[in-house]
């Protein structure tokens, strides 16, 4: 025998409906009535919803990993960017600080020294340095009465002398205090006598003036004339008197020996112009 096909909630509901309509009488109302049929479709197996499938639960699961997985990668990246400035960071201050080194060194010193030909004026940065004597080494400026004040040894006359002639001055004061002493005077800064260079020239700027300095010497100092300096327009403008004097320096006559006098001997404060 073939199952009875199973009632369906609308029927099941009628039924009810029916039910309580004969169970109960007409003064109760229909309000108990529907109350039943509701409770009855409740329990029906097609007011159940439906289970989540397996799909969809895959499908959130692997939603929810790609969502995780973005955030580690996030803070992962983060994390690398901050070490990457900070290692950049530490890099810079330790360059800095070699650089700052390299700069304090005596060797670096000396080379930024003018020559030793140079005539000390006031104004001027003196290193005075005595071996094994820590006492009598530093820095001195030379005052405007050209001299410089040192221990135990009182005012020295500084301008107008070289560093070999203020060294041998200084080796002789102090023998006096010390045995054989070893006497070192580097001119630091030259802020007395220099000269100035413009124009087309490798290195233009200021320049310390040393002892007899000759145009062409001062033209070497600078790094050469530009490639494309005009040889023969070379001047040189000098104040004297409270007037400016404009003397003219043709390149190709000088080094050629036709007019070597033009390559004279400059004076403090001469300003050379390389069009």
């Amino acid at each position: 025998m073939s199952e009875a096909p199973r009632p369906s909630a609308r029927g099941i509901c009628a039924k009810a409906k029916r039910n309580c309509a004969e169970a109960n009488p007409p003064s109760r109302g229909a309000s108990a009535c529907a109350a039943r049929a509701l409770r009855v479709t409740a329990r029906s197996p097609s007011a159940i919803p439906p289970r989540a499938s397996a799909r969809g639960i895959l499908a959130k699961a692997s939603e929810r990993e790609h969502m995780d997985l973005k955030i580690v990668l996030t803070k992962v990246l983060g994390c690398l960017i901050l070490s990457l400035i900070v290692s950049g960071l530490a890099f810079c201050n330790q360059f800095k600080a070699a650089d700052k080194t390299i700069a304090n060194t005596p060797e670096t010193r000396k080379q930024g020294a003018v020559d030793s030909s140079y005539i000390i004026g006031p104004q001027d940065v003196l290193e005075i340095q005595v071996w094994k004597e820590p006492d009598f080494s530093r820095q001195a400026l030379v005052r405007p009465d050209g001299k410089i004040t040192l221990p135990l040894m009182g005012d020295i006359q500084a301008s107008g002398m070289n560093s070999m002639d203020l060294k041998d001055l200084l080796t002789e004061k102090l023998k006096g205090f010390v045995d054989n002493p070893e006497v070192t005077v580097i001119v630091l800064e030259s802020h007395s006598k220099n000269f100035y260079i413009i124009g087309r020239i490798n290195r233009p700027g200021t320049y310390p003036l040393g002892s007899d300095m000759t145009v062409l010497q001062a033209l070497s100092v600078a790094g050469g004339l530009g490639e494309w300096a005009d040889k023969d327009s070379i001047r040189i403008i000098r104040r004297t008197g409270g007037k400016e004097e404009i003397l003219p320096f043709d390149y190709d006559k000088v080094t050629s020996g036709k007019k070597l006098e033009q390559n004279i001997l400059l004076e403090p404060n001469d300003t050379i112009i390389v069009p």
